[in-house]
């Protein structure tokens, strides 16, 4: 089954065991002041928590299987196609998979391939996992 992901060129890495304790220590902080009761914005975390938010996304990659959506998206931020063919079964196995725009299904019937970051990292191979940039092909 292929499953793609268009990004911007700047997003696509994968997480390493450093970025995993910078934001493992960022939480930390975090939930420390919330188990405190203090529920408001920590002002003085700001930098750390912009900073966790960008590398939150790697924890979890996103794809689809519609090639359309992803390369649309890739183009309009000058970026990369990501493109992957797993198995049914390993998709089962390794995915969560969740219903895009629910509301509009009968219209636009959209499913979202969540995997972890870890396992896309360990399956990559398998996976046969391609990146395209838009900056140096035409892809249509």
């Amino acid at each position: 089954m292929k499953l793609y992901r268009g990004i911007k060129a700047s997003e696509f890495s994968l997480l390493t065991p450093a970025i995993a304790k910078t934001l493992e220590s960022t939480w930390k902080q975090i939930l420390r002041e919330r188990s405190r009761g203090n529920l408001r914005y920590p002002e003085r975390h700001n930098e750390k928590i912009l900073e966790a938010a960008k590398l939150g996304r790697l924890q979890r990659q996103h794809f689809t299987d519609n090639r359309e959506i992803a390369l649309a998206y890739a183009k309009a931020n000058g970026g990369m196609l990501v493109e992957i063919d797993v198995p049914v079964a390993q998709v089962l196995k390794n995915f969560t998979l969740e219903f895009q725009n629910f509301s509009q299904r009968k219209k636009n019937f959209e499913v979202v391939y969540v995997v972890d970051s870890s396992s896309l990292s360990k399956n990559s191979r398998r996976w046969k996992l391609k990146t395209h940039s838009l900056r140096a092909n035409n892809f249509d």
